[in-house]
């Protein structure tokens, strides 16, 4: 079967699909990469990643997300989705540090912005605001055109009653925006930080 796709490289998809369907995971994964190889257009990468992570390969799994972002960063929320089963909220587990190490080597050889964005999320999934608000600085400043994105950091460290973090994240916002309602919403939530900070039963009594 595999050797049939030197001739046929289109028929890999049916033949991948075939292996996994058996359990034959390393054949699943020769015939898909057989094929990619055969054929510059066809794309199964994502098989391939949710095939390693069957195997429990994650470290082959994360390369596998991460490479097809590096490729298509359309794939970016599909990416966040189905790597989110497998990280948590603790920064020492060993998925959340080993997606970390793979990003950042992605980084290294080939710098983009989206792995700015994929580590900011991360931070932000272990509640860790701000080393999240520093790659969301990162990336402002190499595209200084909008802060939603660490107003809604601000926000969600807010509602984690992260108010050092959030203070961060809107005191940037107040300072950088050139929007008035923005300021202004900036400084309702610094506003109301230094009520929570006192009680953190308070809620945010204000909205857009």
């Amino acid at each position: 079967a595999l050797n049939s796709l030197d001739t046929n490289p289109g028929y890999g998809g049916i033949i991948g699909r075939i292996f996994k369907d058996y359990n034959s995971l390393d054949n699943a994964i020769l015939a898909y990469e057989k094929s990619m190889q055969e054929n510059p257009n066809a794309n199964y990468s994502f098989q391939i990643a949710q095939i390693y992570g069957e195997k429990g390969a994650f470290k082959q799994m994360f390369e596998s997300y991460i490479n097809m972002i590096d490729n298509n960063e359309n794939y970016l929320n599909t990416v966040q989705r189905f790597t989110s089963r497998y990280i948590s909220d603790d920064a020492e587990n060993k998925n959340n540090i080993l997606f970390k190490k793979t990003l950042l080597r992605k980084s290294a050889s080939n710098p983009k912005d989206v792995w700015n964005l994929l580590l900011s999320w991360l931070f932000a999934q272990q509640k860790d605001y701000g080393k999240a608000l520093i790659q969301e600085k990162g990336l402002y400043q190499r595209n200084a055109t909008d802060l939603s994105s660490i107003f809604n950091l601000g926000k969600i460290a807010f509602n984690s009653s992260d108010f050092d973090a959030a203070k961060q994240c809107f005191d940037f916002v107040n300072e950088e925006s050139v929007l008035e309602q923005e300021k202004i919403n900036a400084n309702l939530y610094i506003a109301n930080i230094a009520v929570a900070s006192k009680n953190p039963n308070t809620e945010v009594i204000f909205e857009n």
